[in-house]
């Protein structure tokens, strides 16, 4: 077995919204390039939104465009005086004082995971990433070997992200990566396995360095 890639290379960040009910917001699609020149997203469902990134990063002002996207495609429901609980990691794009003040001002309540602890406390770590890349992999190589492709281009490519995100991200999925981490339903022990594998991980290899040291 063998994967086919394309000789030449593209970039793409997806910011990807879902909650415990396994809900999903149109993604925010962010790509590699200065400006825009074509309709990149023109294979992926309705409602998704493009920007252009000079190395497809997230930044505060791109931040602060996503938040603005993310009000829109909630129609309603979240508000002030009903408020709902934004869970997301501390990349520092995230946590300027002007973007927490934006999502304050939606009716949200910001949580940022603490770095180094997305394969622990991520919730679509736990159940939606795996299933997205396998997916993503399959729908590439079919694709690769039915058109014959021989450089990637950015239409493509969110085409794959699209279809694969959709074949992924589904209801069941979604709601299994919320209540693997304890999120929903509320379950305090359900990281104690995880913990534990952890910390025996750690003093394995603690005790592996302290011998060869020796």
């Amino acid at each position: 077995m063998y994967n086919i890639i394309p000789k030449s290379k593209e970039w793409l960040i997806v910011d990807y919204v879902v909650n415990v009910i396994g809900t999903t917001l149109p993604g925010f699609y962010i790509f590699r390039g200065e400006r825009i020149y074509d309709d990149y997203i023109q294979l992926c469902k309705l409602r998704i939104c493009m920007v252009m990134q000079s190395k497809a990063w997230m930044t505060t002002s791109l931040f602060k465009e996503f938040l603005s996207f993310f009000k829109r495609s909630i129609l309603s429901g979240i508000s002030l005086t009903n408020r709902h609980l934004f869970i997301l990691h501390g990349h520092r794009s995230h946590v300027m004082f002007e973007a927490i003040e934006q999502i304050n001002f939606f009716g949200l309540d910001m949580i940022t995971l603490p770095s180094h602890t997305f394969h622990a406390l991520q919730p679509l770590d736990a159940a939606c990433f795996k299933p997205f890349k396998i997916t993503f992999k399959k729908e590439r190589d079919i694709s690769i070997v039915k058109r014959n492709y021989t450089k990637l281009d950015k239409i493509t490519l969110a085409g794959w992200v699209d279809k694969a995100l959709d074949l992924s991200f589904t209801r069941k999925n979604v709601m299994l990566a919320f209540k693997c981490i304890g999120i929903w339903p509320f379950n305090p022990r359900a990281m104690d396995s995880k913990i534990d594998l952890n910390v025996s991980y750690t003093l394995q290899n603690l005790a592996k360095e302290e011998e060869e040291s020796k």
